[in-house]
């Protein structure tokens, strides 16, 4: 057994007992959040998204790395749609939906999946379908992974493609990026790539046919030399498909090592599940002290109420606070109106920092076109604009994340002092690592929300359509000035001829002014539909965060209540009972005492030993 596989049975052990102690005492709320915890463990794969250039061989990766031909069935007809893989314990595929809200659910393809099944199904797809899910009894997606097949995404950030590639990186564990080794990586990649790792904790790149071109090691090294000079810490990988076919043809381990399809397999496990599993352990460690930690409080209450009922104020002492307790989970406590402020804030932050990049935007635009013809130079401009509008986005949206997880930080630094006061008298034991920054994810930097980018690489209707009329109409107009020329009568002399020479140069630049003014509205338009759905995104985004920062310290806060009035009752029966009956508590207690510390203990070396494993996985 590895010590990864070591770990993982420690923590869902520990999660275990931790939770049978909680019910014991009673803490049923502590104790189902704990089983959870140990559910998702096994129902929380790793998602690996696989994007590339058209025909870059994509499906052809995912078919030779699960050892199957399922994908990649016709070398003409590329992807359509995300053909979704993950294990089950028989074939199976089902188209999904494009209609969030239908409720008929997948639809099936085929009981089972035969030879080029799917890539039919992907390759052209029925109206209405979002997606292809299929299910494979393979060894690698039972270990946790789910491969994602995209469409191809040419044309770096400023492609047709950009903007789903980017909101399906956020979400994922990991992004292979494939790319054929005909030509190395060129600016549009790296760009890119640059956004994908920003967005996403794993990125490898993946070079595709490398039986196919002799040149494929020099065009590796230049690949690694590209990325390295921009700074992005991404590994290249080398593979061959049909070498790996032909290596479990004929159980050829040489021609299988060769194909570079076992390190592939091995970077994925090691790199993406290893890193997921060590953070799940983490955070299971992060629950069972949460836990623990009330429950010890509730313990050492009690054995002080029965060592020593003679106390007159120890019932009073705790009875100020459980009111204490319950004011931290009002609306008037300081830790909301602090979040109220500085989410408000944030909102005003970040809405101007959205205007102020959109209107760069809009300025250089303004300079490009009035600095040409929009009829000659449209081709360079188009995909500017949609590279320059993603890039500012994308800042937008990494600068609205940094004011998010500052607000998360100074409202958890606040809600912490005042526990740490509340502390003194509900004995709670605060460690250096205060519970409320230990168990809250920033929900700023949740995958699920870091999709939200409001981004619009594509060919917007607005920008297309009404750029298109206005050069129609202006190649219109200088044709029947052409025209106009000739047909001038030879009896007006040179005089005429200069005249209509004058008109002509005078109903170009008329013609190029129009242009550039119904260009200019067409950009106008595109950029006004980009900023509305970027500021809806937005602000769904700072709502969110205001929510669930609020919702998890009213829980924690919550359970503070709970656990004093606990204590409260605990303290009052002690007063009351007789000598006899406390004798009894008091060895109840001893015992459960020896029992929980070396769950703590555990709960402790569990996370020393994750936090381990998490820094060799990077």
């Amino acid at each position: 057994m590895s010590d990864a596989e070591v770990t993982a049975a420690a923590a869902a052990e520990l999660l275990g007992e931790a939770a049978r102690e909680l019910s014991r005492w009673g803490l049923t709320d502590l104790a189902d959040d704990l089983r959870r915890a140990a559910r998702r463990r096994g129902d929380d794969p790793a998602v690996v998204l696989v994007v590339g250039p058209p025909r870059s061989g994509k499906s052809s990766l995912v078919d030779a790395l699960l050892g199957v031909r399922l994908l990649a069935g016709d070398p003409v007809v590329p992807t359509a749609v995300p053909v979704v893989v993950g294990w089950g314990a028989r074939p199976s595929a089902r188209f999904v939906p494009a209609d969030g809200t239908s409720q008929v659910g997948p639809r099936p393809v085929l009981p089972r999946v035969p030879p080029d099944a799917v890539a039919t199904a992907a390759g052209a797809p029925p109206a209405g379908v979002a997606s292809v899910e299929v299910e494979l009894p393979r060894a690698l997606l039972a270990a946790g992974l789910v491969l994602v097949d995209t469409p191809g995404s040419g044309g770096g950030i400023a492609g047709p493609r950009a903007a789903a590639v980017l909101r399906a990186a956020a979400d994922a564990d990991a992004v292979v990026y494939a790319v054929d080794p005909a030509r190395e990586l060129g600016e549009q990649d790296v760009g890119l790539l640059r956004a994908v790792v920003d967005l996403c904790p794993e990125v490898v790149v993946v070079l595709t046919k490398t039986d196919a071109y002799r040149e494929w090691r020099r065009i590796q090294a230049l690949d690694s030399l590209h990325l390295g000079e921009a700074g992005l810490p991404v590994q290249v990988l080398a593979t061959s498909a049909p070498l790996r076919v032909h290596g479990l043809a004929t159980a050829d381990d040489d021609a299988l090592r060769a194909s570079g399809f076992p390190q592939l397999a091995d970077h994925l496990r090691r790199r993406v599940l290893g890193t997921r599993a060590a953070a799940r352990d983490r955070q299971a460690a992060r629950l069972v002290q949460h836990a623990l930690r009330h429950l010890l409080a509730e313990a050492r209450t009690r054995r002080e109420a029965l060592a020593g009922p003679g106390d007159p104020t120890l019932v009073a002492r705790w009875r100020a606070a459980r009111e204490e307790a319950e004011r931290l989970r009002t609306r008037s406590a300081r830790w909301q109106q602090t979040l109220a402020d500085q989410v408000a804030e944030l909102a005003a932050q970040a809405d101007a920092d959205l205007t102020a990049r959109l209107v760069d935007v809009r300025h250089e635009s303004a300079r490009r076109l009035e600095s040409g013809d929009p009829t000659a130079g449209w081709r360079e401009f188009e995909p500017w604009l949609y590279e320059r509008t993603n890039d500012e986005l994308l800042g937008h949206a990494t600068h609205v994340r940094a004011l998010a997880d500052r607000v998360v930080a100074d409202v958890a630094a606040l809600f912490d002092a005042q526990v740490v006061e509340l502390s003194r008298t509900l004995d709670l034991a605060v460690s250096a690592q205060p519970v409320s920054s230990a168990l809250l994810r920033a929900p700023a930097a949740r995958r699920g929300e870091r999709a939200d980018l409001g981004l619009h690489a594509v060919r917007g209707v607005s920008l297309g359509a009404s750029l298109g009329v206005a050069l129609a109409h202006g190649a219109t107009l200088l044709a029947g000035a052409a025209i106009s020329g000739p047909l001038l009568p030879v009896t007006a002399g040179v005089a005429a001829v200069l005249v209509g020479g004058r008109m002509l140069r005078s109903a170009r630049e008329a013609q190029r002014r129009a242009r550039r003014t119904e260009a200019q509205r067409a950009v106008t338009a595109y950029l006004d539909e980009v900023e509305v759905a970027a500021r809806r995104a937005t602000r769904d985004t700072v709502r969110r965060v205001q929510q669930e920062v609020r919702d998890h310290f009213t829980d924690v806060a919550g359970e503070m209540v709970r656990s004093a009035d606990r204590s409260l009752r605990a303290v009052e029966r002690a007063v009351r009972g007789a000598r006899t009956e406390r004798a009894g508590e008091l060895r109840r207690l001893d015992d459960d005492l020896r029992r929980l510390r070396p769950l703590v203990a555990a709960a402790d070396g569990l996370l020393a030993a994750t936090a381990g494993a998490t820094v060799a996985g990077t």
